[in-house]
Formats: C-alpha cells, structure tokens, sequence
C-alpha cells in the first residue's frame, strides 16, 4: 500500500500538467455581436459583458487593464439574451445584467440615500437644538433625532459588515453565469495584425491542438511578410519539413498553416500564420484540416451563420415553403455565381467580365458541413480591360455581384457585396428591380438608384473595391446570413411594396443617404 502510494505522488509530480485551457465563456466583441443577431437578439450589443469594465470577465479571459487582447481586440462574456434596462435610472444606471445585480446595486443606493438622509436629519436637529432658546421639550427632540440618526447609521453600517463576514455573496449577489459557451475559442489573429515591435516563434502546424515545441526553445523574430523571401520557398506541408527548417526556410516570415507563439504571452496563445509567395493566398478550404497556399488572386470561404439557414437550408421544396411563410432565410448551395463588375461614372452602367468571376463553383463544396468556396484567378490585364469598358467614362470602382440561392423563390436574389477596410464583406444593395418606382426605369434597380442618383460625390464610396486592390488579391469570407433578404420577387398579396420600401430605406437607405418615396 505504501508503495502505490509513493508511485502515484511520484506520478503526479513528474507528468508534466497541462496548462489551463482558455477559459470558453470569453468572446471576442465582434463574435458576440454575430452570435445573437443569429440567434434572434434585438439589440446585438446589448449582452456583451466587457472585461474592460468587469473584474470576473477580465481574470477568466486574462486581458489587460483595457479588456483587450493583445490583437487589440475588446474581449468579454457573451450573454444569449440582452441586458435588463428599466424604466427608471437608479443613481445614474438603468441597465443590469440580471436580477441579482440589480438587487446588489439597490442595496448599495439604498445604503448612501440612508447616510445622506441620516446626516440630513443631524443638521436639521442641530439646527434645532441651537435655535432652541433653552426650551427642554425642542432640546430633547432635537437629542432623540441626532441619537435616532447615529443608531440607524450604526445599525447600516454593522449590518452590512456581519454579513460581509459571515459570507460576502450575502451583499455582493451574484446569481449563477447564463453566458454563452464559445465553443470555436477566440480565434487567432493573423500575425501580420500585431504591432510592428511584436516578437513571434514558431509554435506547431495550426491542425494541431498544442505546441509542438517548447517556448523556452523558440527562435524569436518579428515578421515582416511584405519583404520578398531570402532564398527560394517550398510548401512545407507538401515537403514534410520540420518546424525549424521550415522557418529557416523563410526567414522572418510568418508562412501559412502555421501558429506561432507572441513574445511576453501564454503558451497557449498563438497568432496565425499567413505568408504565400506571390500569386498565392492562404486559406482553409472547405474539405481540409488545414490552411494553406492556393493560386488564386481573390478567394473566401461562403457560409451561413443564421439559425434557420443552417437548420432546414438544404431541406427539400416543401420544408424550405413552409418554414419560409413563417421567416426568411438563404438555402444551400447558398450562392450559385459569384463575379466582379465594373462601376462607370458618367454612363450609368455596369461591365462584367467572365475572366474575373468563379468558373469551377461546384468543385469546392462540402455538403456536410454546408460550406464551399471560391476561387478567382486572373490578370492585371483582366482587370484592365474591364476597367477599359466604361469606354470614355471613369471607373468609379469595382464590386462583387452575387446570386443568392432564395429558400421559397425559384429565382435567385442578385446582389452587390463590397469591402470594408478590414477585409470584411458589406452588403451594398440588392440588384434585382424591385418595381417600385415605375416613373424611372433606373429607379426599380436599387443598386442603379443608390449609385447614381444618391449622391454626386458617391464615387469615393469606401466600400468600393480598387483595380490595384484587384490585382494585388485578397481574401474575402462571404457570411450569406449578413446578406439582407429582400424577397424581390415575393408577389405583392404576401410581400407588398411597402415592406420592400421599409426595407430598403432601413437597411440600404442610411448607408446611401438615398431614400425611396
């Protein structure tokens, strides 16, 4: 017996423990505000639970004094409802995360109202007792109000300290965590993303679940992936080069489908790799375990977020009917073309081309997971000529023009997807005619309405995409789920006018600062 004992103490202090795994409730802003606009929350925002502000948020998600992590990201737990906001604003806050706090934080006012009221009542008795002129019956008043003051703030005072003692969640109420669990982590950033001083070492391929080499070991160095490589590069995954002669490979580069570890961090705090040589993006497609360097100029990831979307999507006619008379939602296969067209100031046109649009969509589908991508590849003389078409007139940018698969509508609903400056998709406007305004043939096309009739000085629009951005590349994600649903072709006894109008103007309407009569 003693000998198993001394084993097993042996045991555990020589295998090496695990270290702490990230803590799930912790969301990253963004992730949170996607998470309940999917799953049917009226204010997106409302039930993030900042570790800026809160002290339990920002030990479990080990940010920094700001909340932030070290991407610069606002880091938190995520609520699967909103915060509870009261008609009344009590000492300035009106907004609780729940009943408990709401009940610790009128215990808290109710305790300062009384210690003002109680000093109150000691200067208006002592105001009493000095204007009293001698009289015993306005002397003994004013004593019992000054002696009724002090005990009522001892007893204020001694109650809360008992309590605390005894238990301190007997004045701090805290009911149990309702937060979200992020299952997929907070994703990490591409190491390109980090401030320019930041130290990074190789730390394993991104497949894989931990490092494969020791921190202590790592060779530091700070990227720099816009410098062309030192020496002639291979894929690593292809030529099963180790971690190290990888690196040494491509020197200071942060190269895809790889994580590496940021100097001053924890172990298991890793940024993403991202570097391919020229002529190539890195990313994960649909049917791989890991990211990696593909020919392509422009490339991305379709998917859907929403709930009913990933739920009945790829259902049969009849499912898809049914559930699509209650709400509105993509079907799978969520896109069926995808392109690039030109905008021309002064015609009032669009250009296509087929060079820059999606020729092999079906190849790279994944019907399990309900995800495919997409693939562009073409010239700086593609892109030229298209530009070229507007003829005599200026190019006033370039944007994607999607078919998205309707869920109770043989027809696909058009529309146009362009670029914000961190490389996320924004849907511009849907590009079907959606005869409402029938005195301008123009006008029943929003996007034709939004582009040339919103505004003279829209060619600076920033959601417009530029030649150079086109020929340099880029990678674009494409959630369907943030693509609004306009239902074009509903006929007006189910989708009248006026809700298209109130549509348009709401969603699309504010971005232009055009709205329909």
């Amino acid at each position: 017996m003693k000998k198993l004992f001394v084993i097993l103490v042996f045991s555990f202090l020589l295998i090496p423990q695990a270290s702490q795994a990230v803590d799930q409730r912790c969301w990253v802003k963004e992730d949170c505000k996607t998470f309940r606009t999917n799953y049917g929350a009226t204010d997106a925002l409302g039930g993030f639970y900042d570790a800026a502000t809160h002290d339990d948020a920002r030990k479990a998600c080990e940010t920094n004094g700001d909340g932030v992590d070290v991407f610069g990201r606002e880091i938190g737990f995520c609520l699967p409802v909103g915060e509870t906001v009261t008609a009344i604003t009590f000492g300035g806050q009106n907004k609780f995360t729940n009943i408990g706090e709401f009940i610790k934080f009128i215990y808290k006012y109710g305790f300062i109202v009384g210690a003002v009221v109680a000093v109150m009542v000691i200067i208006v008795a002592g105001i009493m007792y000095i204007f009293s002129g001698g009289n015993s019956d306005t002397v003994g008043q004013a004593k019992k109000k000054i002696f009724g003051a002090l005990i009522g703030l001892a007893l204020m005072a001694l109650s809360y300290t008992i309590l605390n003692n005894l238990n301190p969640y007997l004045t701090n109420w805290r009911l149990p965590g309702i937060w979200a669990i992020n299952a997929e982590g907070t994703t990490p950033y591409a190491c390109n993303k980090l401030p320019a001083t930041s130290q990074i070492a190789i730390a394993k391929k991104s497949e894989e679940a931990k490092a494969t080499t020791a921190m202590s070991e790592a060779q530091w160095f700070i990227p720099n992936n816009n410098s062309a490589p030192s020496r002639p590069t291979v894929n690593p995954i292809v030529a099963g080069l180790s971690l190290l002669q990888e690196q040494n490979n491509l020197k200071n580069k942060s190269v895809c489908g790889f994580d590496y570890f940021i100097k001053g961090e924890k172990e298991d705090q890793f940024c993403r790799g991202d570097y391919c040589t020229p002529g190539n993006l890195c990313i994960q497609g649909v049917n791989e375990t890991n990211r990696s360097c593909i020919q392509a100029k422009i490339a991305g990831k379709i998917y859907a977020t929403g709930f009913f979307s990933k739920a009945v999507g790829d259902s049969n006619f009849f499912v898809k009917a049914g559930f699509g008379l209650a709400t509105d939602f993509w079907a799978w296969k969520w896109i069926t073309n995808i392109s690039i067209i030109a905008l021309c100031q002064n015609e009032g046109r669009f250009k296509d081309s087929s060079a820059l649009e999606d020729s092999t969509p079906e190849d790279k589908i994944n019907k399990k997971t309900m995800e495919e991508n997409y693939l562009m590849n073409y010239t700086s003389a593609d892109v030229d000529n298209l530009a070229s078409d507007c003829k005599n007139s200026a190019v006033v940018g370039f944007v994607f023009k999607v078919d998205v698969n309707n869920s109770n509508d043989p027809t696909d609903e058009t529309h146009m997807l362009g670029l914000d400056e961190n490389g996320n998709m924004v849907d511009l406007c849907p590009y079907n005619d959606v005869g409402i305004n029938t005195t301008e043939e123009s006008n029943d096309n929003p996007c034709w309405a939004y582009i040339y009739s919103a505004k003279p000085g829209m060619w600076s629009f920033p959601y417009f995409i530029t030649a150079e951005l086109l020929k340099k590349g880029f990678i674009m994600d494409i959630d369907v789920s943030k693509i609004t649903y306009v239902n074009i072709n509903c006929f007006s006894a189910i989708c009248p006018s006026k809700t298209k109008l109130n549509i348009l103007n709401n969603i699309y309407g504010k971005k232009w600062g055009f709205i329909y009569q």
